[in-house]
């Protein structure tokens, strides 16, 4: 039988003696950590740079092991974080970096990162650092070009991050779903994409306006400096793009789909078909590895004084969100996947119960009718609300009783065809 008292008089003390032991020990890391932090976070001259990597090298074992113990993140850690932030940007300064520096900062971060995962701001700061320590070497010995890539994707991954958190907080978005239409070309991807239910994505740098994704171009302008090929590359491994439009929000409310300059751009001149989707921006991706956002375009001229010398000045909305006022007519609805292991041009994201609506253009077949019809008969839609409905398809056609314009015509079923 336990004797509980004996527990009590052993076991109590010395768990007591314990726990005061390691609050000891934090406070004692902390008596270090909060000076070095201090003292490494302004601009620096070369020799405190020099100074600031001693130090670390000094004291980063003991602070390393000390929050690798733990079972859970602190709010002290916050401090280790910006230690291995100040020490990254000092080594990225200095002219005494090597291989061996360089791979211990990575493997340090990358195990912190595995163990507890950094503040967003501090993970894009030190992944930023690693990537371009990594591209300088590359550009002495060639054989580190994957390492610079590989962390400016961790890098660009915590950046929207940041976005992604901002968006959330942002008072001014109250809703994240969305009505977006899609027309579409009859090809058989397209047909693979309906019968799994997916929405195929796209490299945004293959765009037919090359102003589009300005991020992309002030990269390409500014490719002198070291680490801005691998930072590119990055970015092409990374971005993925689908393009939506909204009906109109003007006096005249035309619907999307009777949008016949769209129908003529991207619908195979009425030869394809418009898909309507309600897109919930909580459940398109649900995988921790990628950031997503799903966001309107904004039409301005605001790109034309851009200075193609201010690359890190411009935010993820300029980057991927803004375009010229000569689209202003598309009112696109943008859904922008980051994916910080992508290897696919095209990748496919689940968009299950989203597709609502099919609107055949004014020449499709009804044999290509019929084939959509059929892979889609049956299929569910979830509104807002969460209610079921079957998904509806529509002709569209000349509108008899007013010239130069389209209207939509419900199908009722395929007999009709």
């Amino acid at each position: 039988m336990l004797n509980f008292d004996l527990i009590g008089t052993i076991i109590v003390p010395y768990l007591r003696k314990y726990i005061d032991m390691c609050s000891s020990k934090i406070e004692n890391i902390q008596k270090e950590l909060i000076p070095f932090c201090g003292k490494y976070q302004s601009k620096l001259s070369d020799i405190e740079v020099e100074e600031c990597i001693q130090e670390y090298l000094r004291l980063h074992d003991k602070w390393r092991q000390e929050v690798l113990k733990r079972k859970k993140k602190e709010k002290w850690m916050e401090d280790y974080e910006d230690a291995l932030g100040f020490y990254s940007c000092c080594l990225y300064r200095s002219d005494q970096k090597t291989f061996e520096k360089v791979f211990n900062l990575n493997i340090e971060a990358d195990t912190y990162e595995n163990k507890r995962g950094f503040q967003n701001n501090t993970g894009y700061q030190i992944y930023f650092f690693i990537g371009s320590c990594w591209a300088k070497l590359d550009k002495i010995f060639n054989k580190f070009k994957t390492n610079a890539i590989e962390a400016f994707k961790k890098s660009i991954y915590y950046q929207f991050s940041i976005a992604k958190s901002e968006e959330k907080e942002d008072s001014q978005r109250t809703s994240s779903n969305y009505i977006g239409y899609s027309f579409r070309k009859l090809e058989n991807y397209l047909y693979s994409s309906l019968e799994n239910e997916e929405i195929t994505l796209s490299p945004p740098y293959k765009f037919n306006d090359i102003f589009d994704c300005p991020i992309f171009g002030l990269l390409e302008f500014n490719n002198k400096d070291v680490e801005i090929p691998y930072y590119l590359k990055a970015y092409k491994d990374m971005a993925r793009v689908r393009c939506f439009m909204k009906d109109s929000e003007n006096e005249d409310n035309v619907k999307a789909y009777l949008n016949n300059k769209m129908w003529g751009l991207y619908g195979d001149s009425h030869y394809g078909i418009c898909l309507r989707y309600h897109l919930n921006n909580n459940k398109t991706n649900q995988d921790i590895e990628k950031i997503d956002l799903l966001r309107d375009i904004v039409y301005s001229d605001e790109l034309k004084s851009i200075d193609y010398k201010d690359l890190y000045k411009i935010d993820h909305k300029k980057a991927f969100f803004l375009k010229g006022k000569e689209w202003e007519d598309e009112n696109e609805l943008r859904y922008l996947l980051i994916d910080r292991n992508s290897i696919e041009d095209y990748p496919k994201i689940k968009a299950k119960n989203m597709l609502s609506a099919v609107y055949f253009g004014a020449k499709c077949s009804d044999d290509d009718k019929k084939v959509i019809m059929k892979i889609l008969k049956g299929r569910q839609w979830i509104d807002f609300n969460g209610e079921k409905h079957n998904i509806e398809f529509y002709n569209i056609k000349l509108d008899e009783e007013n010239f130069m314009m389209l209207k939509a015509e419900k199908i009722k079923d395929d007999s009709s065809l």
